[in-house]
């Protein structure tokens, strides 16, 4: 949260909320990597994309993720 100028409370801490703020021309490559991951095509997800910065600057940041799936297989 410090690298893009939050206090953690100050950042909800929701998909929509993330999305709005990756930058435009590095979003549908981000939402890719993301569904492959979530639909099993790769082992893991971790992307780098430009992220809107709270003083409305972009920084580049490497993004990273693990999911916790139900007993069928679906994210949660």
């Amino acid at each position: 949260m410090e690298m893009i100028g939050y206090q953690h409370h100050e950042f909800e801490h929701t998909y929509e909320n993330w999305k709005i703020r990756v930058h435009p021309n590095d979003y549908p490559i981000v939402e890719i990597a993301i569904n492959a991951y979530l639909k099993r095509q790769l082992p893991s997800y971790a992307s780098e994309f430009r992220f809107l910065h709270k003083n409305s600057y972009y920084v580049w940041v490497r993004g990273s993720g693990v999911a916790k799936w139900d007993a069928q297989g679906n994210p949660i």
